[in-house]
């Protein structure tokens, strides 16, 4: 037992009690300071000849804290209604920004605890050319109160509002590049903020690294405890493993558990650390962050009401339509119900998956390790954040990959042809079936794929064609925001988001010329890239490797691919370690395995306001998920080269001394 070692189990008794201090009290007055800030007698005018009135006014910080209360007032006369951002404190989505729109329409703009914001309008009447006077003022009880001349015109609680004063900015907002148009006179702003007690910060550090301490202690303890009884059988397979494979699947199996656990505790610690520091506000962590839970799912659900997601939700439904057809089953039922049975649903499958790979027989350690590859990974967490139907495309893959391993080529056909109906990604495993020469198997599941998206379409209201064009405008627009855009850059793991974040970092200035040149250029060497792979996909013969290809190139490969889709990343995992042969890779496919199973937002890029970058969304596993899995591709491929022409060479030399034997 781990707790026999008394020492191990005081360090670790200690360290979560001390943990459990630190978290008890860090909501205590005792452990913050409140913190004044004031800024005042600021002008702007647009028009101004004097370039340091009529350029907007920045104020900056770079200290994470937690906003107590916040009072603006000043003056303003606005010459056009044309969206102008009279101020803000910070960039979106943690902002209070004051917007004004046509016609006359003056808003105030509030982050809230969802990654998104909240619109408050304050009048409709707003006179131009006209100064007013006007009062933003934000209590610690998230109370909203605007002053226009003296007369209130905004009085509201909001709970859910979440802000800070990071990037203050008097003349702009939203869009840095374009000035308010009009004049602003005694611009003062004040607000109280509280930071952490410098002797708290130190004592939370301290906990953190006793507690990364023993969790190491406690994962090490974990995956070297006694698991020598009886016979370990395959339960993914029937067929019997010999001897001598077991202890090599058992090895893959520890190794990679213990890195994830390592993983796990650091990242974890982590998001600790800069929760204390008030940090978390900012970051949209998958570990215990609220922000974002299950959107993906009831944003799907909220699409298929009425029967209509294409022409309901213009410029959103960008899915295909079985997959709302499927959404719409779950829309039956109420919200939360359809949730809780949707991830039941996942939740269910991927225990059983997970069991029926674990190359042990006892229930003790196979539970162990199932805990580990759900609990402790960040593609099942951040999948179970997001609620996206991506789960159940990889309930389809996984069971045409098992069925396919097993033989019964025509019994998983269905199973790809809904993965394809579903996402279209997953047709990239036609090319598995075309290496196996399966001709027939790739016409039946492109014919039933093709028909399930037909009658999806039909399904829905203005039939096929309706539902067809108004699904294709909905793409065009998704690929502008998302691809060429910046709304898909956060939480990606293809080639072409590593490549735009690292353009936007480095040399903003030429980044939108960067993404328009390269858009198309990358469009044609990733099919070119993939041609050559699919050509690799005949001369390589094991199965884990094949699919380990397909799975890396779904996800590099796209211009968007978001980090729910590295659930796919178990499907060549368990074909790894329950593989019957090593070979002198499989130690870096072990750290390549492993190293996409945990989460590495370890640095999040602050980019140029002007680039519009979401702030806090985009961090460094942007570019090295990519970079992990393309040396996995490289490895595999220039390693299967090597192999092919030495046997080649050989078979050469055999035929050549026969023919010697012959001709003696």
């Amino acid at each position: 037992m781990i707790l026999s070692d008394k020492k191990i189990g005081l360090l670790l008794f200690g360290t979560f009690i001390l943990l459990g201090v630190v978290i008890f009290y860090s909501e205590s007055p005792t452990t913050k300071k409140a913190i004044k800030t004031e800024y005042s007698n600021i002008n702007y005018d647009y028009h101004s000849n004097d370039p340091c009135i009529s350029k907007p006014k920045e104020f900056r910080s770079d200290k994470k804290s937690e906003p107590k209360n916040i009072s603006i007032y000043f003056d303003v006369k606005a010459l056009d209604d044309n969206y102008g951002n009279v101020f803000q404190t910070a960039d979106d989505p943690l902002t209070i920004r004051l917007e004004l729109s046509h016609p006359n329409t003056l808003s105030l703009i509030a982050g809230n605890d969802k990654a998104a914001v909240n619109i408050y309008k304050i009048t409709d009447k707003f006179e131009l050319n006209v100064w007013h006077k006007v009062e933003v003022n934000v209590n610690e009880d998230k109370k909203i109160e605007v002053d226009i001349d003296g007369q209130n015109m905004l009085s509201v609680v909001d709970k859910s509002i979440m802000y800070n004063t990071s990037d203050i900015a008097v003349g702009s907002g939203y869009n840095k590049l374009r000035g308010f148009q009009g004049e602003i006179k005694n611009f003062h702003i004040n607000y109280e903020r509280y930071q952490r007690v410098f002797i708290f910060g130190l004592i939370t550090i301290l906990t953190n690294i006793l507690l990364v301490i023993s969790a190491l202690l406690l994962f090490y303890k974990l995956l070297v405890c006694n698991d020598d009884e009886g016979l370990y059988v395959l339960l993914q397979s029937q067929h019997p493993v010999p001897a001598q494979y077991l202890e090599a699947q058992r090895k893959r199996i520890r190794i990679i558990g213990l890195l994830v656990g390592v993983g796990f505790s650091l990242s974890f610690c982590h998001y600790l650390v800069l929760s204390y520091f008030g940090f978390h506000e900012n970051v949209f962590d998958y570990l215990l962050s609220p922000n974002g839970l299950f959107d993906d799912f009831t944003q799907v659900s909220s699409y298929v009401h009425d029967n209509n997601p294409y022409a309901l939700k213009a410029g959103f439904a960008s899915q295909f339509p079985f997959l709302y057809r499927l959404a719409s089953i779950f829309a039956v039922l109420p919200g939360s119900l359809s949730i809780f049975l949707y991830l039941l649903i996942f939740f269910i499958f991927f225990i059983i998956y997970c069991w029926g790979n674990i190359p042990f027989s006892d229930n003790a350690t196979i539970i162990k390790n199932v805990f580990i590859f759900s609990f402790l990974t960040y593609p099942f967490l951040f999948c179970l954040n997001r609620g996206n139907y991506e789960l159940i495309l990889f309930i389809f893959l996984a069971i045409f990959i098992y069925l396919y391993e097993e033989g019964r080529v025509y019994k998983s056909i269905p199973f790809l042809s809904m993965a394809i109906a579903l996402k279209l990604f997953p047709a990239i495993f036609i090319i598995l079936l075309l290496s196996d020469r399966k001709y027939k198997a790739v016409f039946y599941t492109l014919l039933l794929a093709f028909l399930i998206m037909v009658a999806s379409y039909a399904s829905f209201k203005g039939g096929i064609l309706v539902n067809l064009k108004l699904h294709m405008s909905n793409l065009q627009l998704y690929n502008e925001d998302y691809a060429i855009g910046n709304g898909g850059l956060g939480y990606c793991n293809s080639a072409f988001c590593g490549m735009k974040a690292i353009v936007a970092y480095f040399h903003p200035e030429s980044f939108h010329a960067f993404v328009k040149l390269f858009f198309k250029l990358y469009t044609w060497s990733t099919l070119l890239f993939f041609t050559l792979i699919s050509a690799y996909m005949f001369i390589e013969k094991k199965y884990w490797k094949k699919v380990t290809l397909l799975v890396f190139c779904m996800n590099i490969l796209p211009h968007v691919s978001a980090d729910y889709k590295l659930i796919h990343v178990f499907i060549p995992l368990f074909l790894f370690i329950n593989k019957t042969e090593t070979d002198n890779h499989d130690l870096s496919f072990i750290v390549i395995f492993s190293l996409m199973l945990i989460s590495k937002s370890y640095y999040y890029f602050q980019f140029e306001p002007s680039l519009q970058i979401v702030p806090y969304v985009v961090n460094i596993a942007v570019i090295l998920n990519p970079i992990i899995m393309g040396i996995g591709v490289f490895t595999i491929v220039f390693s299967g080269l090597g192999t092919w022409y030495y046997t080649r060479q050989a078979r050469s030399l055999c035929q050549q001394e026969k023919k010697i034997v012959k001709g003696v």
